[in-house]
């Protein structure tokens, strides 16, 4: 500093106001531009390094203010959903604006939820502002609605109130709503136990390609609850769902369900959904076929006769014939069809043979 400069106090004009909040502006830049280089370098910034120093000491104080400060803390990381950029518009009467701030309150509390957040208030809040965009007739805030009644959170839980939430968004095509709509019907959870109502859900919801519906759906067929017993429509269902990946069509194969096993050895056979290979194909068609699973039967045959997924040493005519009697023995039209063309097949070579 120059020495020809008084001091202030000793003589040196004092600033203006004007003058003092420019050096305030200035002394603010040049921390900034500090902290900025520290963070840049891997450090802690001088106002980050301050905040923990407040901390550590309130905390070795304890009592109230360290418990505030703690709240405070929380508060900051806690969403504030109902800030939007919208909220000047909404508190004016913005009808349009009140429905995007809405939605977007039921995306911040989605997300929490997502992230495993259990707070009872927060959910409670949520719920007000669900019901506030569901004014509006929306089918995911809805079914979030329905979420939230069944899980309990932030209200009281109630069976009636989820399937209520739960329906009105399946009604508007809400596929993953119209398979919870299929569950309560099944379990009886809020309303009636009925197979028949829980199937037709499902069938909403597979049809739009919800695997676990399809699954489901799989499983009516096949076990005749809900609709009409047919291996023909299980195995179709099964297929569909391991087609997408879903894990219970092969728990369930692996089970003893023969119509699954059926259904994944014809996505192994054809590569869908997984990768081709007509020795796993196999593998699935053995098993439905041990079962008397005429399909499954049928397709032992062809693999016999054509050496396709067993060792080229197994291939046998024989085999294949007595796989195709089996499937014949239950009306199986193709196995008949092939049944006899290689027994005349068998025949003729072995004629060829005697002479």
């Amino acid at each position: 500093m120059d020495s020809s400069q008084p001091k202030r106090g000793f003589g040196r004009p004092k600033q203006t106001k004007e003058e003092a909040a420019t050096s305030r502006e200035r002394q603010r830049e040049k921390r900034k531009e500090r902290d900025a280089a520290q963070k840049a370098e891997g450090g802690t910034s001088r106002a980050t390094l301050l905040q923990k120093s407040k901390r550590k000491a309130l905390k070795q104080k304890g009592g109230a203010p360290y418990e505030k400060a703690k709240e405070k803390d929380a508060m900051r990381k806690r969403p504030a959903p109902i800030q939007s950029v919208d909220q000047k518009a909404a508190d004016q009467g913005d009808a349009k604006a009140k429905l995007r701030r809405d939605k977007e309150a039921v995306r911040w509390y989605h997300e929490a939820a997502d992230q495993g957040n259990a707070n009872a208030q927060f959910f409670s809040d949520a719920v007000r502002w669900y019901q506030k965009a569901e004014d509006q007739g929306d089918a995911d805030t809805q079914y979030c609605l329905g979420l939230i009644y069944e899980d309990g959170r932030g209200v009281e839980p109630s069976d009636e109130e989820a399937a209520r939430w739960y329906q009105k968004a399946a009604d508007q095509g809400h596929a993953v709503a119209q398979f919870r709509m299929g569950l309560i019907y099944e379990d009886g959870r809020g309303v009636e136990p009925s197979d028949e109502e829980a199937a037709r859900w499902y069938q909403k919801a597979a049809d739009q390609g919800h695997a676990g519906a399809q699954f489901l759906m799989g499983v009516a067929y096949d076990t005749g609850k809900g609709a009409e017993k047919s291996d023909k429509e299980a195995v179709r269902w099964y297929q569909r769902a391991a087609e997408q990946g879903h894990a219970d069509a092969q728990l369930v194969a692996e089970q003893g369900h023969a119509a699954a096993q059926f259904s994944l050895g014809v996505a192994y056979q054809n590569g869908e959904g997984v990768e081709p290979s007509d020795k796993e194909a196999v593998r699935w068609y053995r098993r439905a076929a041990d079962q008397g699973h005429a399909a499954a039967q049928f397709k032992m045959g062809v693999a016999y006769q054509n050496g396709e997924g067993v060792e080229p040493s197994d291939k046998s005519d024989e085999e294949a014939v007595r796989w195709y009697q089996l499937a014949a023995d239950q009306g199986h039209e193709k196995a008949r069809f092939n049944l006899t063309s290689l027994r005349k097949a068998i025949s003729f070579r072995d004629g060829r043979k005697r002479d």
